[in-house]
C-alpha cells in the first residue's frame, strides 16, 4: 500500500496521471460546488520526498520560465499547458510537508464577486 497517491513520481508518465488526476478532481469538486466546470489556472503537485521534488522541478522547468509568484516552498513555472482541455497557465512543485498527504491541488480564473453573487 502507498502512503500517498502517485509518490513517489518518478517519471513522466506518473507526473502526466498526476496532472490529470488533480485536473479532473477538481473539476468535479467545482461542478458539485457551483454546479458548473471552472476554468483552470494554475496546477501544484504537492511532492512528499527530496528526490521526488528533485524530479518534479527538473520536469516542471522543462516548461517554462520560473513565475514571480515563486515563494519559499512551491516553485511555479509560467506556461501555456492543456489538460483535459483546460489551459494551464501556472504549473507548481511544493517541496515536502509531512503534513500535506494530498496529491495538489489546482487553482481557478474568476471574478468571486460575480462568483459569490451568482452561486452563493
Amino acid at each position: 500500500m502507498h502512503l500517498y497517491r502517485f509518490s513517489p513520481i518518478s517519471t513522466q508518465d506518473k507526473f502526466n496521471q498526476a496532472l490529470v488526476y488533480i485536473t479532473l478532481q477538481a473539476r468535479t469538486l467545482a461542478e458539485h460546488v457551483v454546479g458548473r466546470e471552472l476554468p483552470v489556472d494554475t496546477v501544484t503537485i504537492f511532492a512528499h520526498y527530496d528526490e521526488e521534488y528533485e524530479f518534479l522541478e527538473g520536469v516542471i522547468r522543462n516548461h517554462g520560465p520560473e513565475s514571480k509568484f515563486t515563494h519559499g516552498t512551491t516553485l511555479y513555472i509560467e506556461c501555456d499547458h492543456i489538460v483535459e482541455d483546460q489551459h494551464i497557465r501556472l504549473l507548481g512543485v511544493r517541496r515536502p510537508d509531512p503534513y500535506r498527504m494530498q496529491v495538489g491541488y489546482r487553482t481557478i480564473r474568476c471574478r468571486i464577486s460575480r462568483l459569490y453573487v451568482k452561486h452563493m
